[in-house]
Formats: C-alpha cells, sequence, structure tokens
C-alpha cells in the first residue's frame, strides 16, 4: 500500500469515467480560497466562481452519458450523488459527541468496495485533532494513509475544524461494528463505534425523493421530517462534471438575514396556503448549497416545495470569448477600451444568455492590472449571465500549463454596476496583454415545484 489514497483517487477519478459526483468540490479549492482571499478587494461570491474555474479543468459534454449496469447511491452526508457500479457501505447516521470541552461529529464513514476504500469525515472545535486516524473491524486494525483536516475558523475565542481521513481496506465487510479513533488537541481520543449499511442503489436519481421538472432540469428532494422540521436535500440531473449547482438566490442569505427577505429564496407552501421559508441547515458548506431545513409546524400536507431560481458556476472552456489583445498601460495610466466582445455559449442550456461583454479600460498600478468590464442588463432573461472572470491567453502565458494569473484575481462591483478584475500577469510580454473572458455564473429561472405528500 504505497499510493496515497489522494493520489488514488484522482488516478480512479481518471480511469474510471463512470464515477460522476456532480458536486464534489475538490480539495485544491481550499488552497485557491485561502490564496485568492489575501487580495485587498474580494468578494466571496466572485471568490468561489473564480476558484471553480481554476479547479475545473476536465470538462465532457452536457449530454446525458449512458451508463450501463450502473447504479445512483446518495451520501447523506455530503448531499452528493455518486454513479457507480460498485457496492457502498455508509454510515446510517450523523453521530455528534461531546469529549470534556469538545464538540465532535461524525458526518460520514463510507467504504467503495469496488476501489478498496474508507473515507471518514469528521469535523469539531479547537485547534486541529491529530493528523493521523485508526479503525478497527473485526479483528482487523488500520491507520490512515493521508488526511486532510482544515481550520475553518481560528479566533482568540473560538476555534473549528472539519476535513476526512482515509484509509485502504481490502477485506469484506460483514456489517460488524467499527471503531474509530483518533485524538483532539487537548490529548483526549475521540471514539466512534458503528455499523455501516449497504447504500440504496437506484437507477435514477428522482427514485430517491420527490421531483419536478422544468428548462429540461429535474430537481429532486429528498426529505426527513422530525420534531416538525422538514429537511429537505436538492440533487438535479444535471451530468456536468465539477459543476457547482446553487439552489435560490446566490450566495444564499444567512438564516439571520433570511428573516427580512422572500425574493428569490425556497419556499414551502401547505394545503391552505401558509407559507414557510427553507433555511441552511446549520454546518451547511456554503459551496454546496443544497441542504435545508424548514419549520412544518402546524402545516399541513401537501406540501408544495418552490424552487424560484438556480445559479450554475461552470468549468472553464464551456462559454468562452476569442483571445482579445489589450495595451499594456504605464504605471498609474488608465487606457479606454471601449470594445464589445461575444461569450460563445457552447451548450444548449445557455444560449438565451445575453453573451455580450464589453471591456471599458484598463488601468495599472505597479505590478497589478485592472480591467473594467459592462455586461448589458439582462434582469427580463430566463437565462442570465451573472459573473464573467479574466484568464490569460496567447502570448500572456509563460507555459501551456499556465491557464490563470499570478495571485488569481479579485473583484467588485462598483456604484455603476460594472465589473472591475484585477490580476498580476504572468509575465511581461512588450506593450500587450492577451486574454479571454469567460462566463462562470449563470442564473436559470424555474420556478421548479415539488409536491410532497
Amino acid at each position: 500500500m504505497n499510493k496515497k489514497p489522494d493520489t488514488k483517487i484522482k488516478q480512479i477519478l481518471q480511469e474510471n469515467d463512470d464515477i460522476v459526483v456532480p458536486r464534489n468540490i475538490s480539495k485544491g479549492i481550499d488552497e485557491t480560497l485561502k490564496s485568492l482571499s489575501n487580495k485587498k478587494t474580494i468578494n466571496n461570491k466572485k471568490v468561489i466562481a473564480a476558484a471553480s474555474v481554476i479547479i475545473f479543468l476536465s470538462i465532457t459534454p452536457l449530454s446525458i452519458k449512458a451508463l450501463k449496469d450502473m447504479f445512483y447511491t446518495y451520501i447523506p452526508s455530503t448531499g452528493n450523488i455518486i454513479s457507480t457500479d460498485s457496492t457502498i457501505y455508509l454510515l446510517e447516521k450523523t453521530i455528534n459527541k461531546k469529549i470534556g470541552s469538545r464538540k465532535v461529529t461524525l458526518k460520514e464513514l463510507s467504504y467503495d468496495v469496488k476501489n478498496k476504500m474508507i473515507i471518514v469525515s469528521v469535523e469539531g472545535n479547537g485547534q486541529l485533532p491529530s493528523n493521523e486516524a485508526t479503525i478497527k473491524i473485526n479483528k482487523y486494525k488500520l491507520k490512515s494513509n493521508t488526511c486532510n483536516i482544515t481550520k475553518i475558523y481560528d479566533t482568540s475565542s473560538y476555534a473549528s475544524w472539519r476535513g476526512n481521513y482515509f484509509f485502504e481496506y481490502d477485506k469484506k465487510y460483514n456489517e460488524k461494528n467499527v471503531e474509530l479513533e483518533f485524538t483532539l488537541d487537548n490529548g483526549n481520543k475521540a471514539i466512534f463505534n458503528c455499523k455501516l449499511s449497504k447504500a440504496k442503489q437506484v437507477n435514477n436519481i428522482s427514485e430517491l425523493g420527490y421531483s419536478a421538472f422544468n428548462k429540461n432540469i429535474e430537481i429532486t428532494a429528498i426529505v426527513d421530517e422530525e420534531n416538525n422540521k422538514l429537511y429537505v436535500t436538492l440533487l438535479d440531473n444535471l451530468p456536468k462534471e465539477n459543476m457547482v449547482v446553487n439552489y435560490g438566490v446566490s450566495p444564499y442569505p444567512t438564516n439571520y438575514d433570511l428573516d427580512r427577505t422572500i425574493e428569490g429564496i425556497i419556499t414551502l407552501k401547505d394545503r391552505d396556503g401558509n407559507i414557510s421559508k427553507g433555511k441552511l441547515e446549520e454546518g451547511t458548506d456554503l459551496l454546496t448549497d443544497n441542504r435545508y431545513c424548514i419549520d412544518i409546524t402546524n402545516l399541513k400536507k401537501p406540501f408544495t416545495l418552490e424552487i424560484p431560481s438556480i445559479n450554475i458556476v461552470i468549468p472553464e472552456g464551456i462559454n468562452s470569448s476569442d483571445i482579445v489583445e489589450l495595451p499594456i498601460p504605464t504605471n498609474e495610466d488608465k487606457i479606454d477600451i471601449n470594445k464589445n466582445i461575444m461569450i460563445n455559449n457552447e451548450d444548449e442550456m445557455f444560449m438565451k444568455a445575453n453573451p455580450h461583454v464589453n471591456i471599458v479600460s484598463i488601468q495599472r498600478e505597479g505590478e497589478y492590472y485592472t480591467i473594467e468590464l459592462h455586461y448589458p442588463d439582462n434582469k427580463d432573461r430566463e437565462v442570465k449571465m451573472l459573473e464573467c472572470v479574466v484568464v490569460p491567453a496567447g502570448n500572456s502565458i509563460t507555459t501551456k500549463a499556465e491557464n490563470w494569473f499570478e495571485e488569481g484575481l479579485s473583484g467588485n462591483i462598483s456604484k455603476d454596476g460594472n465589473r472591475t478584475i484585477t490580476f498580476k500577469l504572468p509575465k511581461q510580454n512588450d506593450d500587450k496583454l492577451f486574454i479571454k473572458v469567460l462566463g462562470s455564473e449563470y442564473e436559470i429561472k424555474g420556478p421548479w415545484k415539488i409536491i410532497i405528500d
């Protein structure tokens, strides 16, 4: 077992194109976000779009992929769907523990039989736990091969972490007891005892819950009812790998801000017309807004869950302009460009979006350059481009592998609604700059109305 699981995972994804994880967020995004967050003008929504474009380099056509003898398996803790012919064993329910002053959650423990891999997902408060964990199954004791535990918060008053341990396991599992152990920052042992069950496998995502179909996009709601709360996980039939889908307005309002708005959010209406708002389930990651908690106290079925729109962050290369040549200004200089370009929408799903972008100007401040973009108001369109980003092209690239500006991008929306993007050149190239403008985020209006009886 000389091959690290993270390397093995990448190899599996490359060699087996039957594995599809629509909303899987590469751990590389964490590093990209960290790098981008160092810029002085930053916006989380823009960072997510930019990080997604740089990470999602491998794309396939959006047409539905034929999967012979394949089944969909839902991973409850992540909200992800995988399609595979492998048997998957899963933790039946999240386990929470209080260990001294620490709170620790075992979110998932899954075993992929075909790929001989166990993945453990944990989170808690305090400083980082040990970078090694052990698992006991029957008489076998395993040590984790690698982990990717990272900090979420680290302030003087509060710290927390989240991540995964990876194990290789090539034995038969008979649904026996599994014991997981790792060490917390205060020296206490976190020990979890659990059993795994064979995951439900279906031929169609819609078999997992209640569905609605609109604009050739099917959205399925997997629901769980407990203590007057309806927990909803949303999935869709978009087959594009590495596409990030957000349901409702994006970024979705925090639960505090939700009390003061209703526009663009997910709502649930009961048979008498009473409405309850969809709140993000506690602990839901900003990058994967697909899990919601809805108060159904005194509400009567059937319910109608309404999703007004979806936002899609897409990989690089789907929607791109041709190469654009721009002058490089001298220091502290600004050059007016006023050049109209077109984003080539290669995918049918985005054909109705307004593809026109105007490059207003380019300005230099030391090593950094700022391009101002404007795209026409398309608020009445059923499909509209929300964001675009700039990447180097042609002679602005030092090597074939270089597809991003040094130190990434930062940007904001100015008062007049224009988009400004700041970057650092990968190299100086005489007096010319070559770029492409990519459509990176789109909104598709619904609604999708899902009946829950």
